[in-house]
């Protein structure tokens, strides 16, 4: 009497995974173990079909497009609202006649077409009434920081010295540096302040932003003092 042979180990599932992607004419050739198999259901646990549980995996992956499709249609529609809004504010800065009238013209419609609560602004090389709050003094380091801002700034730090310049301390701020067209000389920055600390992240996209203040930068360039004139040869 012979010892039975010891029975062989099971392949691991990852080999037979593997020999499946290499050999993908298996169940075309023996359909009926395709047909015969039994997996469990991902929810109930209960056996199922291969082919039922294929439509299962298949609906789900249907679900989480539907959501994406979903997020991405509230994303555009709510993009589209914007640009609308920036392009309604647009037209109110190409309409004003008085240059002087423009600073004014920024902040309103920024308060007013994109809903936020506190809005100020500080140009520097410009001319205009003495007492105007958008002329009042400012710092070197805040002109400096302006010019170093590549994009604007989003996030709740509130230590900035143009904090200062809003009616009371943002739980959120963006700060949009303000230049003359083709990103040339810096002469201003623009403080958006929001009571939400989540109106202004610092992982939000910008975009928006960027053409407030190319826009912004734009009309109120009409401002900036005139250079002085060149000296004359003796």
């Amino acid at each position: 009497m012979t010892d039975a042979s010891p029975p062989s180990p099971p392949l691991p599932p990852e080999t037979v995974a593997a020999w499946l992607r290499e050999h993908p004419g298996f169940f075309d050739e023996h359909a009926d173990i395709f047909a015969d198999m039994q997996v469990p259901h991902p929810h109930t646990g209960r056996a199922v079909s291969l082919g039922e549980r294929q439509v299962v995996t298949l609906r789900e992956r249907l679900h989480v497009l539907e959501r994406q499709i979903g997020t991405l249609t509230r994303t555009a529609r709510a993009n589209q609202q914007i640009a609308m809004r920036l392009y309604e504010w647009s037209l109110g800065l190409l309409s004003e006649t008085d240059a002087s009238e423009l600073p004014g013209r920024v902040c309103s419609g920024l308060r007013e077409v994109f809903g936020i609560p506190d809005v100020a602004l500080r140009l520097w090389q410009c001319q205009g009434p003495d007492d105007a709050p958008w002329l009042q003094a400012v710092s070197e380091d805040a002109r400096l920081f302006a010019e170093s801002l590549s994009r604007p700034y989003c996030g709740r730090d509130t230590r900035f010295e143009a904090v200062g310049w809003l009616a009371e301390a943002p739980s959120s701020l963006a700060l949009v540096a303000l230049r003359t067209p083709q990103r040339g000389q810096t002469f201003g920055l623009l403080v958006l302040g929001a009571d939400d600390e989540t109106r202004f992240t610092a992982d939000m996209g910008t975009i928006f932003l960027e053409q407030v203040g190319a826009q912004a930068g734009a009309a109120l360039s009409r401002l900036l003092a005139p250079p002085p004139p060149a000296p004359t040869p003796d």
